[in-house]
């Protein structure tokens, strides 16, 4: 037999698997043809398969001396150099073969490297392997090398690995990554995998997800449940499956589901962080600010916690330590956009609408499409005065939103505020249009609205109503206000009232509020501040003749008596500000008496100017502020109404300045406050006899003020502000140094903003339907008249509360 019939024969048994014939067969050659390459390549490969990896080297060594272009020999070379302990021999003949143009040696190449954690070269042979032979595992080792070198071809490879090996649970894992942000992308790549595989649980998990991240939550729940049946035991898909139920509004599901995962995996910081917000949604506020604490106990690095622990403070009225926090949490990782739309959040609920406007814009550069950053900022935007900027932000954004709910509301409000009521209403209706189910958007409507038992709203209201008690607290707060004023407009008088009653019981049910502490502070007012400490205290503060200050009750006129200032042309309204104890910030120090403007929580008493030094800065602090409202204006009104308390202080600080005090019947006053659900303060005003305490409070501190200082303010009476506008107003345009200007009496056609509950009334001429509308209901409301003052009783003429016919007092 040849020599070439003797190799041919060798090699068909040695690729049938019968190795000792093939080693037997290519000995014979060698015996005939000592120089005879292949056998001596093949040879090597039977000695390297028995794992004589040392003689294998030895004939390939050999042969490659016989042919140093024989490629396929150096590739064979460097794998048996490779089982023989020499790396760097088997890497020199790998880098000999590629140069020869061998097309698996760069792979082997790259394999060794790997092995060896040299990223940067299995990465450079992984690429020429994919280059010369596309495979999964040339992808494969060059992904991981470009994910350890941090190479920006990491994207790239891996997706030619997935795309090669889609069936892989390492390849569709590194691709999730690699999409992250990208549902639609990830949903893809779940589904191409379970085409594979269609029993991989950590698949499903993921479709699940990027699934809810489309908003497609019923598809979602249905992956996910399938991911649990195949590894019930694996927390994650739990969770994911509570945070799927939660989108729904299946708050208790929600929780069951993710309690399930917690009980899987206890320390899983991602399930505490959504059973937060499950708990959070039901309400349970104090219970989810524990749950995000435990998940920052387990990772003090779990940023999405630690912002949700913030809001969470500030929805349980302790916003000033969630400003605080939040602030700690950027100077520790820097103003990460999630935390500047926090820390925007917690400023505007504060108030604090120019500090707030910055990372509410950081946050919108980042979250384009985010409803909740641009309702905010829209509102800042608003309350700053900036109302053109504010509209067309949000008529901008709404059309990218998936769900431009809270952007519509902003809208409306804003559009009520600016006086468009047709526009307003259209706004709410379009958001009711799509959350037909939110209770706080029909109370916006009712501003603007007067709804009517055929107009569909109404019987929506009903319909909330007769499962109110599914509800969140806060939902059914702002349903039973709706419902109640929707009974008003349709002459329901005394269901709207009992409506308004349990509307303000359950407001005050969520409140935190001691009726005893305002009054304690009112009767420290009149121990403190006396004549002859009023008098002493002349010339110590910075005059000015700019500030005009409209304070009294809430609900008392104060805003339409601002609107008419407002329409002079020498004048500029400037609304309920904060500017007074902003400005005021440590505070005086009266007598060993703190008088503060800080936020509790900042609050440092030793921080306090004396009250000889400290008004001339307290009042420059402030007039300094007032003028950023209007630079051109003569008078410029602050209508915050509670400054009553600080009245005479006001006069101190600023020589100068005028000071109007609007009063009203008591009743009426009461009623409208009770009847009104506030965005922020007046905790006093949801129960009847709280509400009468108050009031009380109030009556005897600005009886004290008459007697310590009635050369500082003038009064005016509402009802005779509305039965005789233009004399009063002489009056006070009088009192204000100001010329008289008609157009004041047409105050409801002067376009400027009004932020207050009074907005509606501020846009028609005057009326006198609000006088007097307690009588009609007098027995409703006797705890009210009961906890009156006898004084003020007496003073007004109203009945004695056991004589009123129906009183259950």
């Amino acid at each position: 037999m040849s020599v070439e019939k003797t190799f041919a024969s060798a090699l068909a048994a040695h690729e049938a698997g019968r190795l000792e014939e093939a080693e037997e067969g290519y000995l014979k050659v060698l015996g005939e043809a000592p120089l005879h390459r292949f056998a001596r390549n093949n040879l090597a490969l039977i000695l390297l398969a028995r794992g004589e990896a040392a003689e294998a080297v030895e004939r390939l060594e050999e042969t490659v001396a016989i042919d140093p272009h024989f490629a396929d020999a150096w590739n064979n070379l460097g794998s048996a150099r490779a089982a023989a302990g020499d790396g760097a021999g088997a890497c020199a003949a790998l880098e000999r073969a590629t140069e020869l143009g061998h097309a698996s040696a760069p792979l082997n190449r790259a394999r060794l490297a790997a092995q060896a954690n040299d990223a940067a070269a299995a990465l450079h042979y992984a690429a020429l392997a994919y280059q010369r032979a596309p495979s999964a595992a040339a992808a494969e080792i060059a992904a991981r090398a470009a994910g350890t070198l941090g190479d920006p071809a990491l994207a790239t490879w891996v997706e030619r690995w997935f795309a090669a090996a889609p069936g892989s649970r390492e390849a569709f894992a590194a691709v999730v990554q690699i999409r992250r942000g990208a549902a639609s992308a990830i949903e893809q790549a779940a589904r191409d995998h379970l085409a594979h595989d269609p029993d991989d649980a950590l698949a499903c998990n993921s479709l699940g997800v990027a699934l809810h991240q489309q908003g497609r939550e019923e598809e979602a729940l249905a992956a996910l449940e399938r991911a649990i049946a195949l590894a019930p035991q694996a927390a994650e898909p739990h969770n994911n499956r509570a945070v799927a139920l939660k989108a729904l509004g299946r708050l208790a599901e929600a929780l069951a589901a993710v309690e399930q995962a917690l009980a899987l995996h206890p320390d899983y910081p991602e399930a505490h962080n959504t059973r937060g917000n499950i708990l959070s949604a039901q309400e349970r506020l104090a219970e989810a600010l524990a749950a995000y604490e435990a998940a920052l106990a387990l990772r003090p690095d779990f940023i999405e916690a630690a912002a949700n622990a913030c809001l969470t403070l500030s929805d349980l009225e302790r916003a000033e330590e969630a400003l605080a926090r939040v602030e700690a949490l950027i100077a520790a990782h820097g103003p990460l956009p999630l935390l500047a739309k926090v820390q925007g959040i917690v400023l505007v609920r504060l108030e604090r609408f120019a500090e707030a406007e910055a990372p509410l814009r950081r946050a919108l550069a980042s979250f384009p499409d985010d409803a909740e950053v641009a309702s905010f900022l829209g509102s800042a935007l608003h309350m700053l005065h900036c109302e053109g900027e504010a509209e067309e932000l949000l008529i901008g954004t709404i059309p990218r939103l998936k769900k431009p709910v809270g952007a519509l509301n902003a809208l409306g409000n804003l559009y009520a505020a600016l006086g468009r009521k047709e526009e307003a209403a259209e706004t709410l209706k379009r958001a009711i249009a799509i959350e037909p189910n939110a209770p706080g958007l029909y109370r916006n409507l009712a501003g603007v609205y007067r709804f009517r038992r055929d107009d569909g709203y109404f019987q929506n209201l009903e319909t909330l109503y007769a499962r109110r008690d599914e509800l969140k607290a806060s939902d059914r707060v702002e349903l039973l206000y709706a419902l109640a004023e929707a009974c008003d407009d349709v002459g329901e008088k005394e269901r709207a009232m009992a409506l308004f009653i349990e509307a303000g019981r359950a407001r005050r049910a969520l409140l935190d509020f001691d009726i005893a502490a305002s009054e304690r502070t009112f009767a420290q007012l009149q121990t403190v501040i006396t004549r002859e400490r009023f008098l002493s205290l002349h010339g110590c503060g910075y005059p000015s003749r700019l500030p005009v200050f409209i304070l009294g009750m809430p609900r008392s006129g104060t805003t339409l008596m601002e609107q008419i200032i407002a329409s002079h042309p020498k004048a500029f309204g400037a609304g309920e500000l904060t500017l007074l104890a902003d400005s005021l910030g440590f505070g005086l120090n009266i007598d060993g008496v703190h008088l503060d403007g800080m936020p509790p929580g900042l609050s440092d008493p030793d921080r306090a100017l004396p009250i000889e030094s400290g008004l001339f800065a307290w009042g420059e602090r402030y007039v300094s502020a007032l003028r950023r409202y209007c630079a051109t204006a003569w008078r410029i009104t602050d209508k915050m109404p509670g400054n009553f308390a600080k009245l005479p202080l006001i006069a101190l600080a600023m020589p100068g300045v005028r000071i109007i005090h609007m009063r009203r019947h008591p009743l009426d006053t009461c009623l409208s406050c009770f009847k009104m659900r506030f965005t922020q303060g007046q905790d006093w005003s949801y129960d009847l006899t709280e509400l009468g305490r108050y009031y009380s409070a109030y009556w005897r501190l600005m009886a004290h003020w008459r007697r310590v200082c009635p050369e500082a303010f003038i009064e005016v009476e509402y009802e005779r502000l509305v039965a005789d506008t233009e004399s009063e107003a002489r009056r006070v345009f009088d009192y204000l140094e100001l010329p008289w200007d008609a157009r004041c009496l047409k105050f409801y056609e002067h376009e400027r903003p009004v932020h207050t509950a009074s907005l509606a009334q501020v846009r028609q001429p005057i009326y006198t339907s609000a006088i007097g509308k307690w009588q009609a209901i007098a027995p409703q409301i006797a705890p009210l008249i009961a906890a009156l003052d006898p004084e003020i009783r007496a003073a007004y003429a109203i009945p004695d509360p056991e004589t009123l016919p129906g009183s259950t007092l």
